[in-house]
C-alpha cells in the first residue's frame, strides 16, 4: 500500500489541470450525508483518532464513524455525562486518547473512550478557576499534559490534576481575546495561537507571548488580521490561513511568502479566504488548502496550485466549494468538510475507474449514455451515444461531438452500434433510422446509399451491426430479424434464422447481438436464444434454455457475446451469465447466488490475466480464474451502477471500456488498486435481552466501555446475550466480512458473514471467550482477532459458597452419624467381647470334640484301608481259585460257570480298584470304568478269536455306587455273553452311554445271533436272572430290538 498510494495521488494531483475533460480527472469522493447515516450539513472539524475512528463535529452534535455506521452524540437534558452542547467548533485528541470537543456556547466536553462518558467544563462567573468563555475554537496539549483552550474571551490552560483553568488575556500579551486556532510547534517549545488580530507565539518555558500582526503596507507581515488556521510543514515552516490569502512563514528567519487569488493565473489559489490547511503523509511536498471557493493542492516546490472544484452532476465528486476543513486520514484518505453540503472522503482506492460524461451539463443523463465504442488508432477513439458520435483524442485530451442533421435530432442521433468497414469508414446503426456511414478522414456522417427506402425493411429499431472478416456486413433488427447487406443491390437481404421467423412465436426475429469468434464463426444472439451460422447451407444451429437442464442456456434473451482465451463463449443474458463450451456444447450458468451483483448481465470482457470483467445492472464484477467474484459499484468510483447492453470494448493496450446509463467507464484492469491493509477489529457493545449495557447503568455489569473491558460476568438468568463488533476499515466498510467464535461453546469459527452482531441464548454456566476477526473490502483478513472473556455464573445451588456450606453441613451430618456409629460400635464391642468369650469357650469345646472325632476318623480310615486291602486280596484270591478250578474241571458246563464267576469277581475287583484310587469314594467315572472293563474282558477272551473289535462312545460323567455297581455287572454279563455266544471268529461290539437331561441311555449291540425279547424273558440262566435283578435295582427299563443281531437298550435315571 505504501507503494500504491503515492502513485495514485500523482495521477489525481497532476491530471485535472491539463485536460479538456475536467469531469473525467476530478478525484472520486465518497459522500456522507443523511442517506449514509449522518445528518451534519454544517461540518466544522474532522478528527482521526488513534484507535481508527473518524470524529466529525458541526452544528448537529458529534459523530463517530467506523467505516460503516455513524454513532451520534448529542446533549441529553438531565444527563451531566452527555455532550455539553450540540454546536461544536473544534476537536482534539490528547495523549490519553480522550477526545476534546470545543462547543460554541456550552464550554468544552472531554470524552473518555474507556467509560463512553463526557466530562464537561464551562464558564462560571464566580469561579476564576473555570473556563473563561463557553465558546471554544482551539485546543492543544503541551508536553506537560496541560490542555490549552482558545475561547472567544481569551486563552485558558487546563491542569488535568487539579481541574483548574488558568486564564490569559490581552493584558498577558495576547493580540486579541478572540482565539480561532492553537497548534503546538513541531519542536514542542511553543504554541502558535491564531487570533482575530494576528498571530501569537507563547514560549512554553518562559511563558512569554510575542506576536505578528497585519500591516497593510508591509509585505513581511500577515496578509490579513484574521487567522483561520495554522499548519507547520515541514518543521520550521508555518502555513497561515487568513481572511486575505495564504501565508508561508519561515520561522528561523521570520520571512513571509504570500499566495493570493488571481483571475489571470490558472495556477493561483482559488480564493483568499483560507479555512483549512493540511498535508498528506502519503504525498510529501503537497499541501491541501480549503478555501471559500474550492479545494486547492499546492505544489510547495513549484509554488503552483491545482484546483479541485465541485461537480454537482456527478455523485462521486465534491458537491460544494466552501471547504471548511481538510483532514488527512491515517489510512491514506483525505476527508473534506464542505459547508452546507456535508462530508466527503477521497481515497486512491476509490479511483479504480475513469469516468466520462460526454454531456456533463445535460439535465437528463439519458443523452450521455454510451452504446458502443471503437479504437480508430493509437490516439483516437469513437463513441456512439444517445445524443450523437463523439471522437476523442487521448493524446490532446480533446473531444468533439458529431450529429446527424436530419429530422428529429433526438431520435436520429440515438446511435446504437458502430462497426469498422474500411480504414476510415465506419457504419453506425441507429435506433430508428437505419444505418449511417462515418468517414473519419472527412469527419462526415451520411446515410447509406440505397435503392429502396430503408423503412420498408426496418420499420422499427435497428440494434446490432457487424462487419466480419469475410467482408460481409450483418445488420440486426428488432422485428424483422437478421439481414446481410448486399453491396450490389445496395439493400439488405433477409437472412432468416429459423423457419418460424414470420410466425413471431420464438423471438428469433429480435436480433440483439452479432459476434464473430476467433475461428471466424458467426454467432447471432436474439431474444429467442443463441444461434450459430452453418456456412455450408446458411442454416443456424440453435441453443436455447431448457427447463430442468442446468447445462442449457440460462435465459433466451441475449445481450452480449464475447470469447475468452480458451475459445469459450461468454453469453450475457437477462437472467444470468453463461460460459459456453463450444466443443461439448454445454453451458455453465452463474447467478447472484454465485457472487454476481445482479442477474441482469449487460456484457463481458476478458483481461490480459484471463480475469473476466462483467458489466451488470448493479455495477461491474470481476471473476478471477478460480471463479471468485469481486464486485464494484458507485462506492468504488463508478458514475452509475447500470450498464448498457452490448456497450463493451477492449482496446489495443488492454484497457476496458463499458458504457453506462450516465456515460463511459474505462480502466486498466491490471492497475486496479487493492486495499491490502487488514482492518483493526473491535468489539463495540453487548446487549442483554436486546438492551445495551453501558458503564454505570443499573445493571452494574460494566465499569468501562466494552472496547476497554477484558471480561464480562453475567448471571445464569441473563441468558440472551448479543455481541456487537466492527472492523475499522474506512474504505468501503460496507464490504467488510466477519467470522466469530465463542470458545467453550462453538467448536469452530462460524461461517463468514457481513452481519456485525450475533446473539447467543441459554448458555450454560462456565467460562467463555468471544473472538471475532474481519476482512476488509478487498478480502484481506485481520491478523489478530478481538476478544472478550465471558463468565456465566451458576445458580445459587451450584455456586462455590453453596457447595461449601452444603459440604460443611454434610460433613456435620456425617460426623454426627459417625459419633452415633462410634457409640453403637462401643456398645457392640462390649457385647462382642462377651459373646466372643462365650464363643471361645464353645470353640474350645468343639475343638476338643473335633480332635476326638479326628482320632476316630483316622482309626476308621486305617480300618478301611485294611478292609480294602483285604477285600482286594480276597477278590483276587477268589478269582485265582476260580481260575485254577476251571482249569482242573473237565466238565464244560462247570468250566463255563467257573469262568463266569471269575469274570464277575474281576468286575467287582475293578470297581473296587476305581473307588480305592479316587479321592471321592462315592462316585465312579463311567467312561473310564467301562473302557477299563472292556480291556479286562478282552484280555480274558482274546485267545478264542482272531479278531476282536469294539466301539465305545460315551459322555464323560460319573455315577454313584448304587448305580455304577449294577451297571458294571450288567455290562460284564452282556460282554461275557457275547464272547460265549458269538460263533464267528470275528467279534464286534458297539456300546453307547449317553446322558440326556438326567437320564442315562445305555445301548449294547454285538454281531452275535439275535435274541427275541421272549427268549430273554423266559430264560432261567443265572446271568439273565442277575441282569433282571440289577435292572430292578437301577429302577430302569430294558428294551430289546429283535433282528439278525441283538440290540439292547437300558434307560435309567442318573
Amino acid at each position: 500500500m505504501q507503494k500504491v498510494l503515492p502513485f495514485y495521488w500523482c495521477i489525481i494531483l497532476s491530471a485535472f489541470a491539463h485536460t479538456a475533460f475536467p469531469q473525467e480527472s476530478l478525484p472520486v469522493f465518497r459522500t456522507y450525508g443523511a442517506s449514509q447515516g449522518i445528518n451534519q450539513p454544517f461540518p466544522y472539524d474532522i478528527l482521526h483518532s488513534e484507535n481508527g475512528y473518524v470524529w466529525i463535529a458541526g452544528e448537529n452534535g458529534l459523530w463517530k464513524f467506523d467505516g460503516q455506521d455513524f454513532r451520534h452524540y448529542t446533549h441529553e437534558v438531565g444527563d451531566s455525562t452527555s455532550l455539553a452542547f450540540d454546536f461544536i467548533w473544534v476537536l482534539f485528541e490528547d495523549s490519553n486518547n480522550n477526545i476534546w470537543a470545543g462547543t460554541y456556547g456550552g464550554g468544552v466536553s472531554k470524552y473518555d473512550p474507556r467509560t463512553d462518558r463526557f466530562t464537561n467544563f464551562s464558564y462560571e462567573e464566580e469561579d476564576p478557576n473555570s473556563l473563561s468563555d463557553d465558546r471554544v475554537r482551539g485546543i492543544a496539549e503541551d508536553p506537560n499534559g496541560n490542555i490549552w483552550l482558545g475561547t472567544s474571551n481569551g486563552l485558558c490552560k487546563f491542569d488535568p490534576s487539579t481541574h483548574h483553568f488558568t486564564r490569559y488575556s490581552t493584558d498577558d500579551g495576547l493580540l486579541s481575546t478572540t482565539i480561532r486556532q492553537i497548534k503546538l510547534s513541531a519542536d514542542q517549545s511553543q504554541l502558535f495561537i491564531a487570533t482575530g488580530n494576528g498571530l501569537n507565539f507563547l514560549d512554553l518555558e518562559t511563558m512569554e507571548f510575542s506576536g505578528i500582526q497585519h500591516v497593510p503596507e508591509h509585505s513581511q507581515s500577515l496578509s490579513h488580521f484574521y487567522i483561520y488556521d495554522l499548519h507547520e510543514y515541514p518543521e520550521g515552516t508555518l502555513w497561515i490561513g487568513t481572511g486575505g490569502g495564504l501565508d508561508k512563514l519561515h520561522l528561523p528567519s521570520g520571512q513571509f511568502t504570500h499566495y493570493y487569488q488571481s483571475s489571470s493565473n490558472p495556477y493561483a489559489i482559488s480564493h483568499d479566504v483560507i479555512f483549512s490547511i493540511e498535508h498528506h503523509p502519503e504525498h510529501p511536498g503537497k499541501l491541501f488548502v480549503g478555501t471559500l471557493d474550492g479545494l486547492n493542492v499546492l505544489d510547495i516546490k513549484k509554488e503552483t496550485f491545482e484546483r479541485i472544484r465541485s461537480d454537482r452532476s456527478s455523485p462521486n465528486k465534491l458537491q460544494g466549494d466552501n471547504i471548511y476543513n481538510v483532514s488527512a486520514g491515517k489510512d491514506g484518505s483525505l476527508w473534506v468538510a464542505v459547508y452546507n453540503e456535508g462530508i466527503f472522503q477521497y481515497h486512491p482506492h476509490y479511483h479504480k475507474f475513469n469516468s466520462i460524461r460526454f454531456i456533463p451539463d445535460a439535465t437528463d443523463k439519458y443523452y450521455s449514455r454510451v452504446s458502443s465504442m471503437i479504437q480508430h488508432n493509437e490516439d483516437e477513439y469513437l463513441f456512439t451515444t444517445y445524443s450523437g458520435l463523439f471522437v476523442r483524442n487521448v493524446k490532446t485530451g480533446k473531444t468533439k461531438k458529431y450529429t446527424i442533421k436530419n429530422g428529429d435530432q433526438s431520435s436520429v442521433n440515438r446511435l446504437a452500434m458502430i462497426t469498422r468497414i474500411d480504414e476510415d469508414i465506419y457504419w453506425i446503426a441507429t435506433w430508428a433510422h437505419f444505418v449511417y456511414e462515418w468517414n473519419h478522414r472527412t469527419k462526415t456522417l451520411r446515410p447509406l446509399p440505397h435503392q429502396t427506402p430503408p423503412d420498408q425493411f426496418f420499420p422499427e429499431f435497428n440494434l446490432p451491426i457487424l462487419h466480419d472478416s469475410q467482408g460481409r456486413t450483418w445488420i440486426g433488427n428488432s422485428e424483422k430479424g437478421l439481414f446481410i447487406w448486399n453491396p450490389h443491390t445496395q439493400v439488405p437481404d433477409p437472412f432468416p434464422i429459423s423457419d418460424t421467423l414470420t410466425h413471431g412465436d420464438n423471438h428469433d426475429e429480435f436480433i440483439s447481438y452479432i459476434f464473430e469468434d476467433s475461428r471466424h464463426r458467426i454467432w447471432v444472439g436474439s431474444q429467442g436464444g443463441l444461434n450459430l451460422l452453418n456456412e455450408e447451407d446458411s442454416s443456424f444451429t440453435k441453443f436455447a434454455h431448457e427447463e430442468n437442464n442446468p447445462q442449457s442456456l440460462s435465459n433466451n434473451k441475449i445481450n452480449h457475446i464475447s470469447e475468452d482465451h480458451l475459445g469459450n463463449l461468454w453469453v450475457s443474458t437477462e437472467l444470468g451469465l453463461n460460459k459456453f463450451n463450444v466443443e461439448n456444447k454445454t453451458f455453465t450458468n452463474y447467478y447472484t447466488r454465485d457472487g454476481l451483483p445482479s442477474n441482469v448481465i449487460s456484457s463481458t470482457l476478458e483481461d490480459a490475466d484471463h480475469n473476466l470483467w462483467i458489466a451488470t445492472a448493479e455495477g461491474i464484477s470481476m471473476m478471477n480464474t478460480a471463479g471468485v467474484f469481486r464486485n464494484y459499484n458507485q462506492q468504488d468510483g463508478l458514475m452509475d451502477n447500470y450498464f448498457i447492453f452490448r456497450a463493451a470494448y477492449k482496446d489495443n493496450d488492454g484497457r476496458l471500456y463499458f458504457g453506462s446509463s450516465s456515460g463511459l467507464e474505462y480502466f486498466d484492469p491490471l492497475r486496479i488498486p487493492e486495499n491490502t491493509t487488514p482492518p483493526k477489529v473491535q468489539i463495540t457493545g453487548i446487549d442483554l435481552f436486546n438492551t445495551p449495557i453501558t458503564p454505570g447503568d443499573s445493571s452494574g455489569i460494566l465499569q468501562k466501555a466494552i472496547p476497554h473491558t477484558e471480561e464480562v460476568v453475567l448471571t445464569h438468568e441473563q441468558s440472551v446475550i448479543s455481541f456487537h463488533f466492527t472492523a475499522l476499515n474506512l474504505i468501503n466498510g460496507h464490504k467488510n466480512k466477519f467470522q466469530y467464535q465463542l470458545t467453550g461453546y462453538d467448536q469452530t469459527w462460524r461461517p463468514v458473514t457481513s452481519h456485525r452482531s450475533t446473539t447467543y441464548t441459554n448458555l450454560p454456566p462456565g467460562h467463555y471467550t468471544f473472538r471475532v476477526k474481519a476482512s476488509n473490502n478487498d478480502g484481506f483478513w485481520s491478523t489478530e482477532p478481538a476478544s472478550i472473556a465471558l463468565t456465566i455464573l451458576p445458580p445459587w445451588y451450584l455456586t462455590w459458597w453453596f457447595k461449601t456450606l452444603f459440604t460443611i453441613a454434610l460433613l456435620g451430618v456425617i460426623l454426627y452419624q459417625y459419633q452415633r456409629i462410634a457409640q453403637n460400635k462401643e456398645r457392640l464391642e462390649k457385647l462382642v467381647l462377651q459373646r466372643t468369650a462365650e464363643i471361645q469357650q464353645q470353640k474350645e469345646q468343639i475343638e476338643a470334640q473335633h480332635d476326638s472325632l479326628r482320632q476316630k476318623n483316622q482309626r476308621i480310615e486305617s480300618l478301611l484301608r485294611e478292609l480294602n486291602h483285604r477285600v482286594k486280596n480276597n477278590l483276587q484270591l477268589v478269582s485265582s481259585i476260580l481260575n485254577l478250578q476251571s482249569r482242573s474241571v473237565k466238565d464244560q458246563n462247570a468250566k463255563v460257570a467257573l469262568t463266569d464267576g471269575r469274570m464277575r469277581m474281576q468286575a467287582l475287583s475293578l470297581l473296587h480298584q476305581k473307588l480305592y484310587v479316587t479321592d471321592d469314594d462315592s462316585q465312579v467315572n463311567c467312561k473310564t470304568y467301562i473302557s477299563d472293563l472292556f480291556d479286562q474282558i478282552e484280555a480274558a477272551f482274546k485267545s478264542r478269536y482272531k479278531t476282536f473289535k469294539y466301539d465305545f462312545t460315551g459322555d464323560d460323567f460319573s455315577l454313584g455306587l448304587d448305580k455304577a455297581i449294577p451297571l458294571g455287572l450288567i455290562l460284564n454279563e452282556l460282554i461275557t455273553n457275547s464272547f460265549k455266544h458269538v460263533q464267528e471268529e470275528k467279534i464286534e461290539i458297539n456300546l453307547s452311554l449317553q446322558l440326556e437331561e438326567g437320564i442315562v441311555h445305555f445301548t449294547f449291540w454285538d454281531n452275535g445271533r439275535g435274541l427275541t425279547a421272549s427268549t430273554i424273558r423266559d430264560s432261567h440262566s443265572f446271568g439273565w436272572s442277575m441282569i433282571r435283578s440289577l435292572i430292578l435295582q437301577l429302577h430302569g427299563k430294558l428294551d430289546i430290538s429283535e433282528g439278525e443281531n441283538t440290540k439292547i437298550q437300558l434307560i435309567f435315571k442318573k
